[in-house]
């Protein structure tokens, strides 16, 4: 009885990670696409207000060339540039398809570059060699960011393993060293 009453809540909370990990799942395509049209609006609202010259309310936060770093502007680009990634060229090549402004550089590419670097030691972009031995980068989510910085988990003790083996012996589970039944539960090695 007890059995089946933990194995019943082990169902829940499966059933509970499976629904998190898919709306977590839409949440960030979501705001991908999000990023990606509000990049898109940018320079259009950009271009129409300097046509349109309206004063915009002084509460609504404009997206435009002015309030868009070029490491914004690069990491959107990144988080957009899917499963094979961006080289610098590309970058540079999505930043002016978006209408970023990269006039104010005497070259373009070098603070592509230096920004990537950047992007690549804050553990933000992972480098990547295309087939014919391209360079490329591509975007490490946050959530998995978050997973490489977690400790390890550390080996159980002896005591714990001890314990353990008595607890489940006592419902009649044998251990790892024992031969299972044919039926009935049984522990499989993790």
């Amino acid at each position: 009885m007890k059995i089946a009453l933990f194995l019943a809540g082990m169902d829940t909370y499966k059933q509970a990670l499976e629904t998190a990990q898919h709306e977590m799942a839409e949440l960030l395509e979501r705001r991908k696409a999000i990023d990606k049209r509000l990049i898109a609006l940018a320079p259009l609202v950009d271009q129409l207000s300097r046509i349109c010259n309206p004063m915009p309310p002084p509460d609504l936060n404009m997206p435009g060339s002015l309030d868009i770093g070029l490491t914004d502007a690069i990491q959107l680009a990144f988080k957009s540039g899917g499963a094979f990634g961006l080289t610098a060229l590309e970058v540079r090549d999505h930043l002016k398809a978006q209408g970023f402004n990269l006039d104010k550089y005497a070259s373009e590419l070098p603070p592509i570059h230096n920004t990537i670097a950047r992007l690549e030691k804050a553990g933000k972009l992972e480098t990547f060699q295309r087939p014919g031995g391209v360079k490329a980068h591509k975007w490490v989510s946050s959530l998995l960011r978050a997973v490489r910085e977690m400790d390890p988990v550390p080996a159980p003790s002896p005591i714990i393993e001890q314990a353990s083996e008595a607890f489940f012996r006592s419902l009649g589970i044998p251990s790892d060293n024992e031969k299972a039944p044919l039926s009935g539960y049984h522990r499989t090695k993790k």
